[in-house]
């Protein structure tokens, strides 16, 4: 499991982040993680060629981190993130984690696929910019099952909620149980994962 932590019990935050975002969240999340000793980001860049530049900017913030190739029995000591820099994980990547942010969202893309975290039934983040899933962020945030945030701040402030409030993400897995029951959902959700492993 790429989410067992060190030190017992993680809270694990599953993004998958698209160019221009991993700056302003890293920066949000240096606080969570001095109040959060077992917070640990599970960073998915969308293309892997982008390890190398996203993995300065981890090193800049002054982060630990590892990167998933490099783990093979257990995570080192006072790791806060790892970098997925592995093709066709990143479904296993949701599944690790208690919540998923979806990224292209914070910066003007439209966003990636808002329905992929379903088939890993954890709740989604995302951003303002969600002009390419327009329908996809509807339908999470009638059903409960999304949260909307307009900076990374907000990301970090729902994050820092949602482990203090159990009540807020059991209320949010209801709204997902409720979209999986929709075929249409879930075929978006798993065509988006063939796409992502082939």
């Amino acid at each position: 499991d790429v989410g067992v932590a060190h030190d017992g019990v993680a809270h694990r935050l599953a993004l998958a982040e698209h160019s221009g975002e991993e700056e302003k969240i890293l920066s949000s999340f240096v606080p969570l993680f001095e109040r959060m000793d077992n917070l640990i980001l599970l960073l998915a860049p969308r293309h892997t060629k982008r390890t190398i530049e996203v993995e300065k900017l981890i090193e800049s913030s002054g982060i630990q981190h590892v990167r998933r190739s490099s783990i093979n029995n257990g995570l080192p000591a006072g790791t806060r993130v790892i970098l997925l820099d592995t093709l066709g994980e990143l479904s296993m990547l949701y599944k690790a984690g208690e919540a998923a942010f979806v990224g292209g969202t914070l910066v003007d893309i439209g966003g990636h696929n808002l329905l992929e975290p379903l088939s890993a039934a954890i709740p989604v983040v995302f951003g303002f910019s969600t002009h390419q899933q327009k329908a996809s962020a509807a339908k999470l945030l009638s059903s409960g099952a999304g949260h909307q945030i307009k900076s990374s701040d907000e990301l970090a402030d729902f994050v820092d909620q949602i482990y203090h409030d159990s009540s807020i993400p059991e209320k949010m897995k209801k709204g997902i149980s409720e979209l999986q029951k929709n075929s249409d959902v879930v075929a978006n959700a798993n065509r988006s994962l063939i796409s992502e492993v082939s």
